[in-house]
């Protein structure tokens, strides 16, 4: 009871701590209460010893006491226990100096969450952080055995980049370096766009050059016929100047037939204007297109000589070349169309002719066919100068045999300052005559009829054997008879 006692009074004194300590404390009062239950066990036991002392004989007694003895021998045991325990808890700190784990928790945390844990959850991740600072020793020397390794590998590869002697602007080149392959890049680039566009000019060009050659063909084909036509106007020109064929001619009617089996005037002059339109319009074409031509084909050699050799291109501008100069020389070699240089030729029934007042164009009937030859007189006479002039151009030109009795004379109009007797002396020895039908019916006396001059005017003539000649009035009225 004593030590009950004296186990209530340190109670007592231990009360007086803070309250900062209570939680040591409470371990101390729960040793303490599981004593007072077992000395009230102990007591319940003497108790029911006492009952049954009576009912249990020595042995069993004096076995009770030798416990009992054994007991009492542990209680010095235990009050060197509560005495440790005292001095224990004398050896903690002051409730200033203690640190639980909430506020451990909140002041190593900084997150706004914080009250929303529990106590145990804070005492869990307090744990956890103090762990981790833990290991920060261990981690930070293995760091700095990882820096120390990597500024050894930085010196060795400085002793290693000093001893291979890579230049001071290393950098500098490496950005030109990338530069150039960037350029390089967007030239491959615009070259592939350019490729394209090349192919896509010389499919064009293809496509032109199948149309040159089927116009060509075309061309090739006029120029037969145009070959043929020409051949028979050399034939006619001929016919035409050969005497002895116009005397006979001249001498004996026309035959129809003959007639019918010649070429019409007419249509011989819409066939040579179609061919002759076709031959211009292609010429003008050619024209228009050769400086284009040569643009594109300069382009077209810029562009290749990067990229293809000189010699793809020989055979293509061989052929253009060859094409060019044939062209060229059928230009400078085509021969110009007289339609009333030929001979045999129909009469159009209307002609289209300027008025010489107002120069408007009109349809008149066409008169009978003149021709105007020369006389069979033998004396001799003075030859004008143009038939010096066309001797000396039908030398130069042999296709153009002339002479100069078969030439038809120019009258000389009115209002000319020459005088009338030169005038006159070129038509002297002069007789015009039809020569297709009867000579009786183309002498004509005193008759007026209308002449188309070179200059393709409208005249009035007169015809009067006893003057000689034919001479060539413009119409007094100044307006064409109708």
């Amino acid at each position: 009871m004593h030590s009950h006692c004296s186990l209530h009074l340190f109670i007592n004194c231990t009360l007086s701590l803070p309250l900062q300590a209570m939680s040591v404390f409470q371990e101390l009062l729960s040793t303490f209460n599981s004593l007072k239950q077992t000395s009230d066990h102990i007591q319940g036991d003497l108790s029911k010893l006492n009952d049954t002392v009576k009912m249990m004989d020595l042995n069993a007694i004096q076995q009770r006491l030798l416990d009992l003895e054994r007991r009492n021998q542990d209680k010095p045991t235990l009050a060197d226990q509560l005495e440790s325990l005292q001095k224990k808890i004398l050896s903690y700190p002051e409730s200033t100096d203690l640190a639980t784990w909430s506020s451990l928790h909140d002041s190593l945390t900084v997150e706004a969450s914080n009250n929303m844990l529990s106590t145990d959850a804070k005492q869990k991740n307090a744990k956890g952080i103090l762990r981790n600072l833990g290991k920060l020793p261990g981690r930070h020397e293995e760091l700095a055995e990882r820096v120390h390794s990597i500024e050894e590998e930085l010196k060795q590869l400085g002793r290693e980049i000093s001893n291979v002697g890579i230049p001071d602007n290393l950098l500098q080149q490496l950005q030109s370096l990338r530069r150039d392959v960037d350029r390089i890049f967007s030239e491959n680039s615009k070259g592939k766009d350019e490729m394209k566009t090349l192919q896509n000019a010389l499919h064009q060009l293809n496509m032109a050059l199948q149309k040159l050659d089927s116009k060509t063909a075309k061309l090739e084909a006029d120029l037969s016929e145009t070959a043929t036509l020409q051949g028979q106007i050399y034939e006619l020109e001929k016919k035409k100047l050969d005497r002895e064929e116009l005397t006979l001619e001249l001498s004996t009617k026309a035959d129809k037939r003959a007639l019918d089996t010649k070429v019409g005037h007419s249509q011989l002059e819409a066939a040579v204007s179609e061919v002759n339109g076709v031959l211009d319009d292609l010429i003008k074409k050619l024209d228009a297109q050769d400086s284009e031509w040569r643009t594109m084909l300069e382009k077209l050699l810029a562009s290749l000589e990067a990229k293809l050799s000189r010699s793809d291109l020989d055979t293509i501008n061989r052929d253009l070349e060859e094409l060019r100069h044939i062209l060229k020389k059928y230009m400078e070699s085509r021969q110009a169309f007289e339609p009333d240089g030929a001979a045999g030729f129909r009469k159009k029934l209307f002609e289209t002719v300027k008025c010489i007042s107002c120069d408007r164009p009109i349809t008149v009937a066409t008169g009978p066919h003149m021709v105007t030859v020369r006389t069979a007189s033998l004396t001799p006479r003075n030859r004008p100068s143009t038939a010096d002039i066309s001797r000396e151009r039908s030398i130069g030109d042999p296709l153009q045999v002339t002479d100069s009795d078969f030439q038809y004379s120019e009258s000389q109009r009115p209002h000319t300052a020459c005088p009338h007797y030169k005038r006159m002396s070129r038509t002297q020895h002069l007789t015009t005559v039809y020569p297709y039908a009867d000579y009786g019916q183309s002498v004509y006396r005193n008759s007026e009829f209308d002449l188309i001059g070179i200059d393709g005017m409208m005249y009035k003539g007169r015809i009067d054997k006893s003057f000689g000649n034919q001479t060539s009035e413009k119409d007094p009225s100044g307006k064409c008879q109708q």
